[in-house]
């Protein structure tokens, strides 16, 4: 198993995780206007 290819995939997980927690934030404060 390759150390980088683990690394590039855990770090793809977690910018994704948040900038889907970033998304949903910014969701919930446009819908409140």
């Amino acid at each position: 198993f390759n150390h980088e290819s683990l690394m590039m995939f855990v770090i793809a997980i977690f910018t994704g995780a948040v900038g889907g927690i970033i998304g949903i934030n910014m969701g919930k404060k446009h819908r409140r206007r």
